[in-house]
């Protein structure tokens, strides 16, 4: 199993004594105590991607300039776009070579799930730690220093990363239980969406 894969399921592990539903006190309390060892092991899963997304916040403004685009939005946007397509890119091109034998094939159901799994424990620390700390550093950077655009972007983009690498490892419980909340709510609304067109729509 690849370190992306066993992430989730090692710190999920690390709990002492397991009940069917810890307390989110007991959790952090249990996160606290392993955060070192828990930091490091997501940052030995994580760092090629976040080094490989680096380099597309690097290329993206450059690709943006390329197609006549020149504003600070306009970059923002390409370093955004680029970033996040070779990270991900990357984490799964990893985890699919090194488990092929887990997989029936790249588009299969097994990989979905993959994908989907590591996208919903992302999002979390990635909207409320990554972007808040990539966007300030950036702008701190522009502010005070003269750095070329693509130099300044990668360099916030790498200070960000270390910043959401560093929350993945320390906010697992509350990240899972906000995510645990919005798919729950998801499926309520799309069951009661499809009840009510069941309803409009009675079988003849």
């Amino acid at each position: 199993m690849s370190d992306l894969t066993s992430l989730d399921k090692s710190l999920e592990q690390r709990v002492e004594n397991p009940v069917e539903k810890p307390t989110l006190l007991s959790e952090l309390k249990v996160q606290i105590k392993n955060y070192p060892a828990n930091w490091k092991y997501y940052m030995k899963g994580l760092i090629v991607p976040l080094l490989a997304s680096t380099a597309g916040a690097a290329i993206g403004p450059k690709a943006a300039h390329a197609l006549g685009y020149t504003s600070e939005f306009a970059s923002l946007v390409g370093s955004y776009v680029i970033g996040y397509a070779c990270g991900y890119s990357t984490a799964f091109g990893i985890e699919y070579l090194r488990n092929k034998e887990k997989y029936k094939k790249l588009f299969s159901k097994e990989f979905g799930k993959f994908v989907g799994t590591f996208i919903a424990a992302d999002y979390v620390a990635d909207i409320s730690v990554f972007q808040t700390t990539m966007l300030f550093s950036n702008f701190m950077l522009k502010e005070h220093t003269e750095m070329a655009d693509s130099l300044r972007r990668s360099t916030s983009w790498m200070f960000g990363g270390f910043c959401w690498i560093s929350a993945m490892a320390g906010m697992h419980p509350i990240s899972r239980r906000i995510n645990d909340y919005l798919n729950s709510s998801v499926k309520k609304l799309y069951h009661k969406i499809a009840d009510k067109k069941n309803i409009a729509s009675p079988m003849l």
